[in-house]
């Protein structure tokens, strides 16, 4: 997953990191005409039911004892961070989810 995420992850900490030393018009107008799709994508990465799925997998599977600790907790984080945003509890009566037809608002992107 790190390899899907770091690369824009890590430009958008060094435009961030500009933002605070070296601020212009220009690279506001740059960092404003970018802002919306890089959060778009971080959304669609910590609300994605596919990639939740191969976590959980991962967590309940044969390959979870090989994991290491630090892996363990990286693999628990993500399910948490996916949970907290309404894509674990899917399928569940009080979920977050099944509360959007009521008076919740869904803000959940489509994966």
């Amino acid at each position: 997953m790190e390899a899907l995420t770091e690369p824009l992850f890590t430009a958008w900490g060094v435009v961030s990191h500009l933002m605070g030393v070296q601020n212009s018009p220009e690279l506001r107008a740059a960092h404003d005409a970018v802002q919306k799709d890089v959060v778009q994508v971080s959304m669609r990465v910590a609300q994605s039911e596919p990639i939740y799925r191969a976590m959980h997998a991962l967590k309940t599977g044969p390959a979870w004892s090989r994991l290491d600790g630090a892996q363990q907790r990286i693999v628990l984080g993500a399910l948490r961070d996916a949970e907290l945003s309404g894509v674990g509890s899917l399928g569940h009566p009080s979920s977050a989810s099944s509360r959007s037809s009521s008076s919740w608002p869904s803000y959940r992107l489509a994966s």
